[in-house]
C-alpha cells in the first residue's frame, strides 16, 4: 500500500510526540518507584530504631527492677564509697515501697521504679464480709449486685458446696451459656474474680483490679493472729496502712480525702511505725472508727514496675512483676511476670 506524503509526514510528527509521551510516562514511574523505594527505606529504618530502642528500653527497664531487688532485699544500702559528685550514684536513703522514687539516668536513657508492698490491698482470699463489702462502696452499685459479688466471693474461696443468700456455687455457674466450675478453694490470680457472679469486666477495670490481690503471707503476724482462739470479732484481715494507696484508704469509715492528703503527707518521708501514731493525723474519732481495719505489718510480697525509656525516644518499656522476699536468706521467688510496652505516652 502506498501513503501520501502529507501522511508520512503527520506520522512522523505523531511519532515524536508519542516517544515524548512514554518519555514522561517512564520518568513519572521512575519517580514514583524511587518514591516508594525511599519510603520503604525510611520505614524500615524507623523501625529498627523503634526496635533498638525497645530493646534498649527492656534492658534499662531490666536494671530498674534488679535495682529494686536489690533495695528491697537490703533496706539500708552502704553508699559511702560512691563519689559525691556522681549524679547516677546510689540516694543516701534507700527506696521505700509506696513511696515516690525519681528517675534514675542509666546511660542514654533511664529508668523509673514503682514498689508496692501486697500488705496495702484488700485480699481477696482473706478478706471478711464488711471489708469486701467496703472494697465495693466506692463504685456507688446497686445493693443487690453488691451483696451478689461479696457473698460469691465467699462462696468462691470456701471448701463446700452450699451457697449463701446471694451467693453462687457449681449449681449456678454449671447453668451458664459457657458452664465452669466453682473453684472452691483460694483465688489462683486477681483476674479469677472475673469469673464470680455479679463481676463485670467494666467494675474490674474501674480500679477494683488495682485495689486487690490474692497472696497470702503465711508468716505474718495478722495471720498467725486469723489462727488463734480468740474473740472472731478479732480474726480480721488488715490493711497496712503505710502500703495503701488514696483508692484503698477511700473505701475504709472516716477517711475523707482530707485525712487521706494528711496520711500521705506524713508518709512522704516516713513510714508509720505504730499504729497509734495514726491519732495525731487524722483524729481520735476517725482513729477509734478506722483503726480495727488497719496495720503497721508488712508483707514479704511486693509488686514491682519499672519503666525504662532511652532518651530522645517514644518508645517505653515496661515490666511488672511479683516477688516473695526472704530477707533472712537474701533470696526471692518470681510470682508473677509481665513485660509490654508501654502505651501512656
Amino acid at each position: 500500500m502506498i501513503f501520501p506524503p502529507s501522511f508520512l509526514h503527520c506520522s512522523k510528527s505523531q511519532e515524536k510526540g508519542i516517544a515524548l509521551l512514554l518519555v514522561l510516562w517512564v520518568l513519572v514511574l521512575l519517580t514514583v518507584i524511587v518514591g516508594q523505594f525511599c519510603y520503604s527505606i525510611r520505614t524500615e529504618l524507623t523501625i529498627i530504631k523503634n526496635f533498638r530502642d525497645e530493646t534498649k528500653g527492656y534492658y534499662l527497664a531490666r536494671a530498674g527492677m534488679n535495682r529494686a531487688l536489690l533495695e528491697i532485699l537490703n533496706p539500708q544500702p552502704t553508699t559511702a564509697a560512691l563519689p559525691v559528685d556522681d549524679p547516677k550514684a546510689l540516694p543516701k536513703r534507700a527506696w521505700r515501697a509506696n513511696s515516690l522514687i525519681p528517675p534514675v539516668a542509666l546511660a542514654d536513657g533511664s529508668y523509673q521504679v514503682t514498689i508496692e508492698n501486697e500488705s496495702g490491698k484488700f485480699n481477696i482470699n482473706v478478706a471478711d464480709s464488711p471489708l469486701l463489702t467496703m472494697m465495693l462502696e466506692p463504685f456507688n452499685l446497686p445493693k443487690l449486685q453488691k451483696y451478689t459479688i461479696v457473698e460469691s466471693i465467699l462462696d468462691w474461696r470456701d471448701m463446700d458446696h452450699l451457697h449463701r443468700y446471694y451467693g453462687a456455687e457449681n449449681e449456678y455457674y454449671q447453668s451458664l451459656p459457657n458452664p465452669y466450675m466453682c473453684n472452691n478453694g483460694p483465688f489462683r490470680s486477681i483476674e479469677e474474680l472475673l469469673l464470680v457472679r455479679g463481676m463485670t469486666k467494666e467494675l474490674f477495670d474501674s480500679g477494683l483490679k488495682d485495689m486487690i490481690t490474692v497472696y497470702k503471707d503465711p508468716d505474718r503476724k495478722q495471720q498467725r493472729t486469723l489462727n488463734q482462739n480468740i474473740n472472731p470479732q478479732k480474726k480480721r484481715y488488715k490493711i497496712n496502712i503505710n502500703a495503701a494507696p488514696a483508692s484503698v484508704l477511700r473505701c475504709l469509715p472516716g477517711l475523707t480525702d482530707e485525712k487521706i492528703m494528711a496520711i500521705n503527707q506524713f508518709r512522704k518521708d516516713k513510714d508509720i511505725r505504730y499504729l497509734h501514731q495514726l491519732k495525731g493525723i487524722v483524729g481520735l474519732k476517725v482513729y477509734e472508727k478506722v483503726s480495727e481495719y488497719l496495720t503497721v505489718d508488712e508483707s514479704t510480697f511486693y509488686t514491682i514496675r519499672a519503666t525504662g525509656s532511652v532518651d530522645d525516644s517514644r518508645t517505653k518499656r515496661t515490666i511488672e512483676t511479683v516477688v516473695k522476699i526472704d530477707r533472712r536468706m537474701q533470696e526471692y521467688d518470681t510470682m508473677k511476670w509481665l513485660d509490654y510496652q508501654d502505651q501512656t505516652l
